[in-house]
């Protein structure tokens, strides 16, 4: 996949997400001993727990996978993550993106539910 990125010109970004109570300081330097060889970036979302706001307790949905709430942490921080160090192209008005809107208003009733919920 390196290789193929590199080919492309494409960057390669590794993610963990702040999830999995089971991951070992040992997995955690194998995979940034291989960023490293690879000269790729590693994001590790669990390193920036408390500025995701990540709570175990509300934002999982049995206390190791996330639920709606814990998704949306995660991925807008990922989003300002690669929004501030890489490049993409506004495609929201788009025709082939018409269906957004839809799905967004969908998504935002889920997350209002989950919300309601945890409250």
């Amino acid at each position: 996949m390196s290789d193929l990125c590199k080919e492309k010109n494409i960057d390669l970004v590794l993610i963990r997400s702040c999830g999995s109570k089971n991951w070992s300081w040992g997995q955690y330097n194998t995979v940034v001993e291989l960023a490293d060889e690879l000269n790729i970036k590693y994001l590790d979302l669990a390193v920036n727990e408390n500025e995701i706001e990540f709570n175990w307790r509300t934002d999982t949905f049995d206390g190791n996978h996330h639920n709606v709430c814990g998704t949306k942490k995660w991925t807008d921080f990922l989003g300002r993550y690669l929004d501030e160090n890489y490049y993409f192209a506004d495609k929201k008005n788009d025709r082939a993106y018409e269906e957004y809107e839809v799905y967004k208003e969908k998504y935002e009733d889920i997350l209002n539910t989950m919300r309601t919920k945890i409250e």
